[in-house]
Order: C-alpha cells, then structure tokens, then sequence
C-alpha cells in the first residue's frame, strides 16, 4: 500500500514539473522545484524554477545583478564578482561618437589621462625628471624672459663681478651641522668664544696660568710658566721691575722655552739705592707657545749688582 502511494505522488509531482499552458499562468506560481538535475520544459508547457534546499532562486548565466555582502572574505578565482573591464592597448583608439572599455596597463591598474594627447598620470608620477628644463635641487630665480637673476650660494662666497648670487648667512644655531672652520680665513665660520683663550678641537676650556719670581736682592730673578702633560704653555707677555743700584748697569733679560728659541732684551737699573727703574713691559700681540708639549716657558732677570735691594718678575699666559 505504501509503495502505490508513494509512485501515485511521484507521478504526480513529475506532472506537476512540467504542465502545458492552456490558460493564463497563475498568480500565486511563486514555487519552485528543489533538484540537482533539473527537468526540462518542453515547449508550450510551464513549470518551476530550480532552488537549493534553503528555497533561495538559482539563477545562471548572464551579467550584473549580483549582491555580495559587505566585507565578505575574498578568494581569488573563486569568489563571485561583477568585474569591471579594461583593455590592455597602448595602439587602442575610438573614432569620435563610438563606445568602448577603459585602459589599463599590465597589472590591471586603470590609466587616467591628464591631457588629450594620452600622457598617463603614472607616468608622470614616476619618471625620474619633472616636465620643464629646471631639475630638483637646481631652483633658480629667473624674469619673465628666463634671464637667471639669482643664484643662492653661502657667505663665504668671494665677491666677483657681474655676479648675481644671493648670500646667505649661516644658522648660528646649528652646531654639529656645520663645520665651524676652515682651511682659510675665508671660509671660516664666526663663533661666539666663551674664555679670552682660544680653543683647539682637543681642548675647549684653556687654562690660564701666571708665574712670579718674588722679591729678590741682587741676583736672578725668574718666573716660570710651567709645562703640563698632554698640553702645550703659551705666554702672552710678562713684566720686569726694580730699584737702582750703587752703579747703574744694563742687563739682559730673556725668555727661554719659546718655539723659535730664546728671546732676549735690555733692563738697566739707575745708579741709586732705591731708586725705581723704568719697567719693561711686554705684552704680546699673539701668544708664543712652547717649543714641545710639557715644555716650560722662563723669563730670567740676571742680578742687578750691589745694593740693589728689589727686583721682581711676572710672566702670564695659559695652558691648552
């Protein structure tokens, strides 16, 4: 009994499928029939529409009206699409009032011209040299006819003639940036000293130093500006003063340890116990280094005979 029951709704399902149109369709034919291999229509009958097991329509063939749900995961080659075409043509034109597809290059990317003669945005954005005669880095300031009215160039720059050169001045607040010398005077670069001294690329902070002698009577009298490991002594002057003696006489004080060798002068002492000589004083325009690092710098005033009673000597300079 199951088995007559079951070929009745077979066969009447299969009628169902495929059924001649002899009227209007029906309104509510808004079924459809779930199965892997879908029957065919013969013509001049009408039936359903195949669906998956979940009753969604399925649809093949044809372009656009696909849906996909936002932010879905992508698989190339296998997702579903609706692409948008291009063609790959460098020699591709359209004769005017005629349609056709986009550009693009190799790698699918979509090319937008910026004028009418097809100078592609990419490759201007890529090409090594911008459009015009003047490259990156060599900006110049010109008139309207092109004449070059300026150049910028640094301070140290020699004046010549004719020349239009804008000088610039360097940031006084760039150090490390720039290099604060030179091989000339003219290349040098101004700075700010923070001592009297000067400084070297080894020490920035000298040492200034002073020696004296003392009081002394009838006989040598030597201040000595010492020498220092690893430091070169400078003398920038010294001075000499005393009281005559029983009969005037003229000595010669010298300054011994200097770099071209020994330095000599006169000092005389009046005739008359204490009686005040004229002082020496020697300042020196520029300093006068050592002969070698760790070398002293002497400056002697031999003995000025009986009764001389007072003689003194003082040398200044620094250590660097």
């Amino acid at each position: 009994m199951k088995k007559l029951i079951l070929l009745f709704w077979l066969a009447l399902f299969s009628t169902a499928l495929a059924q001649q149109i002899t009227g209007p369709i029906p309104t509510n034919a808004l079924a459809c029939a779930f199965n892997t291999a879908p029957p065919t229509v013969t013509s001049g009958f009408w039936g359903y529409a195949q669906c998956d097991s979940t009753g969604k329509l399925i649809t093949s063939g044809g372009g656009g009206g696909l849906s996909v749900q936002d932010q879905a995961t992508w698989t190339q080659g296998t997702s579903n699409m609706t692409p948008q075409g291009c063609e790959f043509n460098d020699t591709s034109t359209l004769a005017s009032g005629t349609q056709g597809t986009t550009r693009c290059t190799t790698k699918r990317a979509q090319v937008i011209d910026i004028d009418s003669v097809g100078s592609q945005i990419h490759n201007d954005l890529t090409s090594p040299v911008p459009i015009g005669t003047n490259t990156i880095g060599n900006v110049k300031i010109v008139d309207t006819a092109g004449t070059n009215l300026a150049t910028v160039k640094p301070a140290s720059t020699a004046p010549v003639a004719a020349d239009t050169s804008v000088v610039t001045a360097l940031n006084p607040n760039s150090p490390g940036i720039i290099a604060t010398g030179g091989a000339t005077t003219a290349l040098s670069v101004p700075v700010a000293l923070n001592s009297q001294y000067p400084v070297n690329s080894v020490t920035t902070a000298p040492t200034a130093i002073t020696a004296a002698s003392g009081n002394v009577a009838n006989a040598s009298a030597a201040a000595t500006l010492a020498g220092v490991a690893s430091k070169t002594t400078f003398i920038t002057g010294f001075e000499i003063t005393s009281d005559g003696a029983s009969v005037a006489l003229c000595v010669n004080p010298t300054v011994t340890g200097t770099v071209t060798g020994t330095l000599t002068y006169t000092y005389c002492a009046p005739a008359g116990v204490l009686v005040m000589a004229t002082p020496l004083i020697v300042p020196f325009p520029l300093a006068i280094p050592a002969s070698a690092v760790n070398t002293a710098i002497v400056v002697t005033l031999p003995a000025l005979g009986t009764g001389s009673a007072n003689a003194t000597v003082v040398a200044h300079g620094y250590q660097l």
